[in-house]
């Protein structure tokens, strides 16, 4: 959603042009990359104290699904009358999104090592699929619906998209038991 749609978004609700509009494009990416290495680190050291890794992945995948989609509603909902709000809701989902790539990108690795770039190719195609379908839906709602009430909505389908997309996560990984790992064990 951020890849496709927050050019659009930043130009025709947030009425930002120019260098304004391409420094709120990027700050999400720059905050996401930051959030990856340094949540990454976070995981490391709550695996360390003892928690499962699998108990860490998840809650990371939650958080990253649940919490940046509902970020990213608030940003729709207040960009009308607080576009600098609407920037920081969506910058703070971004930072919360940085939670699927910590959760979903290792736990692959974990279930299984051998088998983990096939998991990893059959997720990310499932994961394409959003990626062609909301430009459309969002032409779409754009088209039939005013300015204000077409954002929500492409928001909350995201929210939903992603809580769904959590929900099936947590039910298939949060109680998986992982390959041991000499490099992950030690």
């Amino acid at each position: 959603m951020l890849l496709t749609e927050l050019p659009t978004f930043a130009r025709n609700v947030l009425r930002l042009s120019g260098a304004k509009a391409s420094a709120a494009v990027a700050t999400p990416y720059v905050l996401i990359a930051l959030c990856l290495f340094y949540g990454g680190k976070a995981c490391d050291h709550f695996i360390l104290k003892g928690y499962r890794r699998s108990n860490v992945r998840v809650f990371c995948q939650v958080v990253g699904n649940v919490g940046g989609g509902g970020l990213m509603v608030l940003a729709a909902l207040v960009a009308p009358k607080s576009p600098m709000l609407a920037l920081l809701f969506l910058n703070l989902g971004a930072v919360c999104t940085a939670g699927v790539g910590l959760g979903v990108c290792a736990i692959y690795l974990e279930l299984s090592h051998e088998w983990a770039g096939l998991f990893y190719a059959v997720s990310n195609v499932f994961a394409t699929i959003p990626g062609i379908l909301v430009p459309i839906a969002t032409a779409w709602l754009l088209d039939h619906l005013a300015q204000e009430a077409a954002w929500i909505t492409t928001f909350l389908i995201g929210f939903v998209v992603a809580s769904t997309a959590a929900l099936v996560f947590l039910r298939t990984f949060a109680q998986v038991d992982l390959e041991p790992l000499e490099c992950l064990d030690a």
